[in-house]
């Protein structure tokens, strides 16, 4: 081998030592990136029924999406009942006006939560103005950084009209009792006519009054009280009249349903100590008439607790208390609601074997956890208000610790700490051997009812989830080994939500076997479905069906034994667009007042992109980040090293060989 080979290999043995060498010092290498960000535009088109465009609107829309995308990075929802994202080639098959009910707040509000981190420069709010679900759209405004501009919908044309605007009236009300019934009218463009409402039960007329609408701008409540005489759903259907020249008589009728139950449910609100979750408890469900509610303290225990058809334990079993009472409570099989705070003893709890076993990470610890719904949920449902306002609730304080169960569980809401969406439950419910128990893994829920009202003006939807959990749980569970499990009403624009369980001859959750289905309406009209097996029971979701009374019947195979399971819900008629069909441009003008917008019209949506062009708030952001990399990590690197070597062996092999 002559002397320039020997050099050769010498050198790419050298360099390799060499890279081997220079690792001993740990080399870091800081490494800078630079990215930019178009500023993000959201186009928000109402989707609802209300809204009645000339044909080529669609088009206009399109072109307007196909300008502002050239400069922008352009994101396209619609909005009505939820919000949904599409691109500009389905503008044409899915903007289609036929959504039943219009949440612009919700719209608002998940477009800001959806895009927090990122450069969201501005909304371009698509609608008519008439929001008829969730809270007032101005208040979804309330803090945001960027304008909203307004493309202004519909007629504003004020028509003759006559229409029921609202129905107050408790869902929920005991056999024997009085329960009011609140109906609140109005006309428009209507002085001098003479019109009628009734209020009928099972087709029999219970309520006549007449209605003299003696203004332009006509509003007049009646009320009326209706006894519950008998146990099971009711339905009542309030009509007014129609009037002469009339154009919209579909919001002159309005069908209700209302639960009677046999007697007021007992609750005892049980703590530890002195909370004002305590006080938040009772009055949401004292503000249902059919709960009689009594608390107290751990040391101050009613002598008749054994007696109540629920129990709200609050921060117990504490450190202070022994279990002693929780146990004579599960032995009498009374139904429970666990509420976990700063005082709870969790080894204590998980030593009564309730059905699920907590884990605690952290002694000293708590997080605070905001709720994330579960729109799998199925034991009851939440009107769309509660599940939009859900987003919006404050975090509860809840312990670091893991909820594990061998149980059947269902879960309403999951924990969300921080921007991380978790699968630790923060409001679930769980079957155990005696019935159901309910476990709230935080305290602070009166923050939650401060919330309600400081956004809605009422506390009605925290006291929904409230009062929801506390019917299911003192409800005595059905021990049949198989049973469906829906709501007893449903809205006509709702999808059929049923859940099924199955359970063996040890009373466990099984999903082995096949389940079938067949509702009728009252047209003897039948629809069959299969049920599809979830973790360890079984989910339909049986689409939406028209308004009516419908009837069902379910089967199964289990143990060489058919089960059947049978039983009726109600879908109910609801078309919140036709109660108003009066475009409201003042919102929208409002809105985009609020946010340094500015309204338009669709004859002039193209000036939407000179706007955004010329607003200097409304640009490109950098984002520049730095990275220390270890070239001890870097698998380049070591192919650098191991070429070298490879190089070197290969070359004195051949020039060896030769």
């Amino acid at each position: 081998m002559n002397k320039s080979k020997k050099i050769i290999l010498i050198s790419l043995k050298s360099l390799a030592i060499l890279l081997l060498i220079y690792l001993l010092f740990n080399p870091v290498w800081n490494i800078k990136t630079t990215r930019t960000e178009k500023p993000i535009i959201v186009l928000a088109q109402d989707n609802s029924s209300s809204i009645n465009e000339a044909s080529d609107y669609k088009n206009d829309l399109k072109t307007l999406a196909k300008a502002i995308s050239k400069d922008y990075d352009l994101k396209i929802i619609t909005f009505g009942s939820k919000v949904t994202p599409l691109n500009a080639e389905e503008i044409d098959s899915k903007v289609n006006f036929k959504d039943y009910c219009s949440d612009i707040s919700q719209a608002i509000a998940t477009i800001g939560d959806q895009y927090a981190d990122r450069n969201l420069s501005s909304i371009v709010l698509a609608t008519d103005g008439i929001a008829n679900r969730g809270s007032n759209p101005l208040n979804a405004c309330e803090n945001l950084h960027f304008p909203i501009l307004t493309l202004a919908l519909g007629d504003t044309t004020i028509r003759k009209d006559l229409f029921i605007s609202e129905v107050r009236y408790n869902k929920l009300v005991y056999k024997g009792s009085d329960f009011p019934l609140e109906i609140v009218t109005g006309a428009t463009k209507a002085k001098g006519s003479h019109s009628a409402i009734t209020v009928s039960k099972n087709g029999k007329i219970i309520f006549d009054k007449p209605v003299n609408i003696d203004d332009n701008n006509f509003t007049q409540t009646f009320s009326t009280i209706v006894n519950a005489d008998k146990v099971g759903m009711e339905r009542y259907m309030v009509e007014v009249k129609t009037i002469d020249n009339e154009k919209n008589v579909s919001n002159n009728r309005r069908e209700i349903f209302i639960e009677v139950i046999d007697g007021k449910q007992k609750v005892l609100i049980l703590a530890a100590s002195p909370h004002p979750d305590i006080s938040a408890l009772k009055s949401g469900l004292l503000s249902n008439q059919n709960y009689d509610v009594k608390t107290a303290l751990i040391d101050d225990l009613p002598t008749d607790f054994l007696k109540y058809n629920m129990v709200i334990l609050h921060n117990l079993p504490s450190n202070r208390n022994n279990a002693n009472t929780i146990k004579q409570l599960a032995q009498n099989n009374v139904p429970l609601m666990f509420i976990l705070g700063s005082q709870t003893n969790l080894p204590l709890l998980n030593s009564l074997s309730l059905g699920f076993t907590i884990s605690q990470s952290s002694a000293a610890n708590a997080n605070q956890s905001l709720a994330l719904f579960n729109p799998d949920f199925a034991l009851f449902s939440l009107s769309k208000t509660t599940e939009t306002i859900i987003r919006s609730l404050p975090p509860l304080i809840c312990p670091i610790a893991k909820i594990s169960t061998q149980s059947a569980a269902q879960t309403l809401a999951f924990q969300k700490i921080g921007s991380v969406n978790t699968d630790y439950p923060l409001l679930s419910y769980y079957n155990v051997a005696y019935g159901r128990i309910a476990l709230l893994a935080g305290e602070n829920i009166w923050k939650w009812r401060l919330q309600n009202y400081s956004l809605n003006q009422t506390h009605q939807e925290v006291d929904e989830i409230i009062q929801k959990s506390v019917k299911l749980i003192a409800n005595k569970i059905d021990k049949s080994r198989f049973r469906i499990i829906c709501d007893r009403i449903f809205n006509e624009n709702q999808p059929i939500s049923l859940q099924a369980e199955l359970y063996n001859e040890a009373y466990e959750l099984i999903n082995d076997s096949e389940v079938t289905i067949t509702i009728k309406n009252s047209q003897n009209k039948a629809y069959d479905f299969t049920f599809g097996k979830t973790f360890n029971a079984y989910h339909l979701n049986a689409g939406r069906l028209p308004a009516g009374h419908y009837q069902y019947e379910a089967k199964t195979t289990s143990g060489g034994r058919i089960l059947t399971a049978k039983g009726s819900f109600d879908i109910s008629k609801e078309d919140l667009e036709q109660i108003n069909l009066t475009a409201d441009h003042s919102l929208l003008y409002n809105i985009s007042a609020k946010t340094a917008g500015k309204m338009f019209y669709p004859d002039n949506m193209q000036q939407i992109l000179d706007f955004l062009k010329a607003n200097e708030q409304i640009k490109p952001v950098i984002y520049q980040s730095e990275e220390n990399i270890s070239l001890i990590s870097r698998w380049w690197y070591w192919l650098c090293i191991v070429l070298l070597l490879s190089a070197a062996w290969g070359l004195r092999k051949y020039w060896g060989n030769n």
